[in-house]
C-alpha cells in the first residue's frame, strides 16, 4: 500500500502530453509579420519558424518578436 507522500509524488511526476503545434511563415513582409504577431499572441504554436529570402530584415524582425515571446523562432532563408 503505497503511503500519501508517494501518490502524492507519482502524481506530480504524471506530465502531461503536450501537444508539439510547429507553424511556418513564408514571407515575412507586412502580411506574414502579421500572421506571426496573431500566432504568438493566441498562444497557437510552440514552434514557429519564418523564412524569407530578405535575411536582414527577416532577423530585424525576428527579434523584435523575440523580446514579447517566451519559445524560440526559427529563421530560415
Amino acid at each position: 500500500m503505497a503511503t500519501l507522500k508517494d501518490q502524492l509524488i507519482v502524481n506530480l511526476l504524471k506530465e502531461e502530453q503536450a501537444s508539439q503545434n510547429k507553424i511556418e511563415v513564408v514571407g515575412v513582409d507586412a502580411v506574414g509579420l502579421v500572421f506571426a504577431i496573431s500566432i504568438l499572441m493566441k498562444d497557437l504554436a510552440d514552434k514557429l519558424a519564418l523564412v524569407d529570402v530578405m535575411r536582414d530584415k527577416l532577423k530585424g524582425d525576428m527579434m523584435d518578436l523575440q523580446h514579447g515571446i517566451l519559445f524560440p523562432l526559427t529563421v530560415a532563408t
